[in-house]
């Protein structure tokens, strides 16, 4: 009040706080806003809303981190049995394959062998249990079908595929690769004498 005298600075002082009494403090919003009203809800005394801390947040982080390490481990758990299964299972297969190959090719039946040792090197989990084994005896059997047929040239080249695999099929691929070499020359000294005779004639 521009009538009213003030006496001194403590006058001043007390004038100065009752002409700010009545007045609100405006919101952070507000002065952002320049807005002149108070309309920050969550800053007045009646309002109990508990807001969330950062310790809670870093704990919810934590605990997502935890389950999804759980969740990977435990996926990566079941693939991987999962897999050493298939894998068991395809061993399992080859080996059965494996002894009814040998079977037939002891039996003679050199085609149906033929056929089985091929189906064992088509099983990627059983090369290292019976690659080899598959291989040396896919040549032996292919070896008795060219012999088996005069074709005794290709049949030694079979043979001797198969004893290039290691000792223990060369020890069965040689005696192969000599009755075959003696056949063929048997063969050869059979068709000079039927030329010869056919000549002659």
């Amino acid at each position: 009040d521009i009538n009213q005298r003030i006496e001194s600075a403590k006058d001043v002082l007390n004038a100065i706080k009752k002409h700010f009494a009545g007045k609100d403090i405006e919101s952070s919003t507000s002065k952002a806003t320049g807005s002149d009203q108070v309309t920050d809800s969550a800053t007045s005394p009646g309002d109990t809303t508990v807001l969330p801390s950062k310790s809670h947040g870093k704990l919810y982080a934590i605990i997502a981190a935890v389950v999804l390490v759980l969740a990977t481990g435990i996926a990566g758990f079941y693939l991987y049995n999962q897999g050493r299964a298939e894998t068991i299972a395809a061993i399992d297969k080859a080996r059965t394959t494996m002894d009814l190959a040998m079977e037939d090719y002891r039996e003679g039946a050199y085609e149906s062998a033929l056929a089985k040792f091929e189906q064992v090197t088509q099983i990627p989990q059983a090369k290292d249990a019976f690659g080899r084994h598959a291989r040396a005896g896919i040549f032996l059997a292919q070896g008795q079908l060219d012999a088996e047929t005069g074709r005794f040239d290709e049949a030694i080249r079979a043979f001797e595929n198969a004893a290039e695999l290691g000792d223990e099929y060369k020890d069965k691929a040689q005696p192969l690769i000599d009755d075959a070499r003696q056949a063929g020359a048997f063969a050869e000294t059979s068709t000079r004498i039927e030329k010869l005779i056919a000549d002659q004639e």
